[in-house]
């Protein structure tokens, strides 16, 4: 296993201590308002920001690909946009987006738009009216290409929507078409005397079995559909281990084998359930919406609530036993359940089958070291807080070194000494520590040990130097974090 290597962190520290005779308080900087920046400007139309967009249900199922989609159904409109790099975007610049009519907002929306690498580059507002305001933050100008996406969350307007299908819902979005939608249409008043009419009545005993129209059951323990876990790769196919490093939001592959074995039989409409581990983000973007095999549909797939994917077969499974084949899934590492510290261990599991845990190192944030100091002019005493590793990342044998030159107006007051954990203030941590004092250098050492969260350090020093007490004392504390 590759540990992580933490780089030596030097962070030198100048105090210039202005006190005067009644030792008040340091004056704050206020910053320079003289400038005047550009006045707010329309956007929309100067550059195509908007570059795609689709429609998906509340589970993330693209609803262009599905059948009979209720018109009172809720509706995400899904928006992926992109700023070319060198355009210029100020902060208070706005861009307007106005829905397709067939799209019903039914509450006001505000929310942030994020780019790719999570940072919010703007914030958006929703009406009534169906009218979206993008206003940016100033942030988004870079000489790189910035992308990102955002959705709204509405509902069709079913009068809008019409008795045609597919009803066609058009984005005006160059370079896409519009995006079409089978929905359920109310044939209660169309003639039914002809066997070849849409939507025409007819028993139960005369539907033919499948997939779409019969509620099958769960099979998932007696048919082990999926056979085994064939392990992570990244998008170009190289396979992830713990020799190199992931970014957490970067693309992975989940790769699974399948099998029909030889004495199973499936009614149409039975499905297989096989959950996604919590640190991997898959939508039904991430996999083919249906497996094919010699021609004929053998399943559809969709993305159910809880990170789990379901396999709904057809009746021409039965026609193909002992066939196999492999199916990958195209998804994203889960950030927010990545954590801090390496390795993280990713279990699958196979129903039936088995598990396999799959520990993955991530680009994990150096632990940081920064220090401040609070003077108190009633005992000529600074109180000294130093707060170490804020990422609560893992820091194997980590070592904090203060030194003091008492010759530049200083001396550490003995017994001042306090560790905690950042994370619970309450807990005490050992008072590990050693203190030496040579040649007028008084150099603090803290063995903090191995660490996996924040530790705050506090200590106080007194001032002790004639010209401090004038106003003209500077004090330099060097520390290091080893």
């Amino acid at each position: 296993m590759k540990k992580k290597k933490f780089s030596s962190i030097a962070v030198a520290i100048l105090f210039v201590l202005q006190i005067f005779s009644s030792f008040g308080p340091i004056g704050s900087v206020k910053a320079d308002e003289s400038s005047n920046p550009a006045a707010p400007v329309d956007l929309t139309g100067t550059f195509k920001f908007i570059t795609g967009v689709t429609l998906t249900d509340e589970k993330g199922n693209d609803i262009s690909k599905a059948e009979n989609v209720d018109k009172s159904s809720a509706v995400n409109v899904n928006y992926k946009f992109l700023i070319p790099g060198g355009t210029i975007v100020n902060k208070g610049d706005t861009y307007k987006l106005q829905l397709p009519e067939q799209i019903k907002i039914s509450s006001e929306q505000t929310e942030g738009i994020k780019d790719s690498n999570g940072n919010t580059i703007a914030s958006l507002d929703v009406d009534t009216s169906d009218k979206a305001l993008i206003t940016f933050n100033g942030t988004a100008a870079s000489d790189s290409d910035v992308i990102g996406s955002f959705a709204i969350s509405a509902g069709f307007d079913e009068d809008k929507v019409g008795t045609e299908n597919p009803a066609s819902i058009d984005f005006k979005i160059d370079g896409q078409s519009p995006v079409t939608v089978n929905f359920k249409q109310d044939t209660s008043s169309e003639d039914t005397s002809s066997s070849s009419t849409i939507g025409q009545t007819v028993s139960p005993g005369d539907v033919s079995a499948s997939a779409d129209t019969t509620t099958g059951s769960d099979i998932t323990d007696s048919f082990h559909f999926i056979t085994g876990f064939s392990g992570l790769t990244d998008k170009d196919g190289n396979k992830l281990d713990d020799d190199v490093d992931v970014p957490k939001d970067s693309e992975v592959h989940v790769n699974y084998t399948w099998g029909i074995p030889d004495d199973v039989t499936v009614t149409a409409g039975d499905y297989y359930d096989i959950s996604i581990p919590k640190q991997i983000e898959i939508t039904s973007a991430s996999l083919p919406s249906q497996i094919d095999y010699g021609g004929n549909t053998l399943a559809d797939i969709s993305i159910e609530t809880g990170n789990v994917v379901r396999f709904t077969f057809t009746d021409a499974v039965n026609s193909y036993k002992g066939v196999t084949g492999g199916l990958s899934a195209a998804c994203y590492f889960n950030k927010d359940e990545i954590g801090t510290n390496n390795p993280v261990p990713i279990e699958f599991t196979v129903p039936g089958v088995g598990s396999t845990t799959v520990n993955i190192d991530f680009d994990q944030p150096s632990p940081t070291i920064v220090k401040s100091g609070h003077y108190d002019p009633a005992t000529d005493e600074i109180t000294w807080t130093i707060t170490v590793n804020k990422e609560n990342v893992n820091v194997a044998n980590a070592v904090v070194e203060d030194t003091i030159n008492k010759n530049e107006g200083q001396k550490f007051v003995s017994g001042s000494i306090t560790i905690q954990d950042g994370n619970n203030p309450s807990q005490s941590v050992p008072d590990v520590n050693a203190y030496t004092d040579t040649d007028g250098v008084e150099k603090l050492t803290f063995n903090l040990v191995n660490i996996t969260k924040q530790q705050i350090i506090t200590f106080k020093t007194s001032i002790h130097d004639d010209l401090a007490a004038k106003g003209q004392g500077t004090i330099l504390i060097v520390m290091k974090l080893l």
